[in-house]
């Protein structure tokens, strides 16, 4: 199981914009294919279970550890093909919110997408 920490600069928290867990092209065959699998045509990714797991470690924290967890990344979208998790995030100044729950204040300093493999 890898491993990747993600974290922001000082004064900033993440924000995840999106996550997938699976195999798109034209992901490169030597990505996360150690046995040398066929993965031609593979385009598969997980439902909302992936996206749930990282948020819940992550959002709204300064820095967070992910781990390429299986079991709490939801079914199996391509059985028997190499999987990949790969994180989008952004890193922004903390909001403030109105009743109205409108954000105020926010700034955008950085936008990633991180592959754990």
């Amino acid at each position: 199981m890898k491993d990747h920490t993600f974290s922001c600069p000082t004064g900033q928290v993440l924000y995840i914009t999106n996550v997938l867990w699976g195999r798109l092209p034209p992901a490169p065959s030597t990505l996360c294919n150690p046995f040398n699998t066929s993965v031609v045509g593979a385009n598969c990714k997980g439902g909302p279970a992936a996206l749930q797991y990282v948020q819940k470690l992550c959002e709204g924290q300064p820095t967070c550890l992910v781990q390429n967890d299986w079991q709490q990344l939801g079914p199996d979208p391509c059985t028997g093909v190499p999987k990949y998790l790969q994180v989008s995030y952004m890193c922004a100044v903390p909001t403030t919110t109105t009743l109205t729950t409108q954000p105020m204040n926010s700034t955008v300093r950085m936008r990633n997408s991180v592959l754990v493999v």
